[in-house]
């Protein structure tokens, strides 16, 4: 078979046929006779490693709340504030890795001591009341109940969430306490309301000043352009084995009230 390489050698029409070819090859993107399909470049390079999730510590732990302030109180702010103990004790990590010593020993310092404020004075009033009320000898002291107790479950990854979750549970225990001193007649009504509003108003501010300390944790983070940790870092909400997920304001309309049973009532009811 002839070379029809050699341009001398071809035929006319294989002459013709090769000027075609070489014009459509050099005949720029987008031709009307172009039938190439253009690729994007393949880009060399590392592949982007996924990030694996810290596995965590974590217990789980229930409690029950029967009065309608501590579940309004619990329902409002442990949340936040497990969520702000868990950010606080990453992020003051984070700020000694970047050579500022003793900052995680510091913030422990001081959210022990914002702690300890609210349960210093529910452990005093509990202890008052309990002391007044076994004192009574002049009239038999009736047990308070509550319509509607709650039973909650939810997790814990620092110990001062679970300081705090105890501190719910005795701050219930102390309003059961004014409810029965008060529903005993042993009590004036202003006085049970004003210690409400005062054990209220302490682990408000608790919740404030955690939440606080946990935005100057990031603020000092973000002044050195690293990352945070902010909401959203893996805290489980709070799970309640009954129906809601959270307490509302429309909720409430449930509430959790107070009675007193009596013996004697118990004792007139018809078989």
């Amino acid at each position: 078979m002839a070379d029809v390489s050699n341009q001398g050698n071809a035929t006319p029409k294989q002459r013709s046929n090769r000027r075609g070819n070489s014009r459509s090859n050099t005949r720029p993107n987008g031709g009307a006779n172009d039938n190439r399909i253009d690729r994007p470049p393949v880009r060399r390079g590392r592949r982007r490693e996924e990030k694996t999730p810290f596995s965590n510590p974590e217990i789980d732990l229930k409690i029950t709340l029967e009065t309608q302030e501590g579940i309004r109180l619990f329902t409002r702010h442990f949340n936040p504030v497990s969520q702000a103990l868990f950010n606080i004790m990453i992020n003051t990590t984070r700020i000694e890795r970047m050579g500022i010593r003793g900052a995680a020993a510091e913030a422990k310092k001081a959210i022990d001591k914002v702690i300890d404020v609210p349960v210093r004075e529910i452990n005093i009033c509990i202890e008052m009341l309990t002391k007044m009320l076994e004192e009574e000898n002049e009239i038999e002291v009736a047990e308070v109940k509550y319509t509607n107790p709650r039973e909650f479950e939810t997790k814990t990854r620092t110990p001062e969430a679970t300081k705090v979750l105890r501190m719910f549970s005795s701050y219930d225990k102390a309003i059961t306490l004014l409810d029965k001193g008060y529903l005993n007649a042993m009590a004036p009504a202003d006085e049970v309301e004003d210690t409400k509003f005062r054990l209220t108003s302490s682990i408000q501010n608790l919740s404030a000043t955690i939440q606080q300390l946990s935005k100057n944790a990031i603020a000092q983070l973000e002044e050195k352009g690293l990352s945070i940790s902010r909401e959203g870092s893996g805290i489980p909400a709070v799970v309640q084995t009954v129906s809601d997920a959270e307490t509302t304001d429309v909720e409430l309309e449930i509430q959790s009230n107070p009675t007193v049973v009596l013996e004697a009532e118990q004792q007139d009811k018809p078989e």
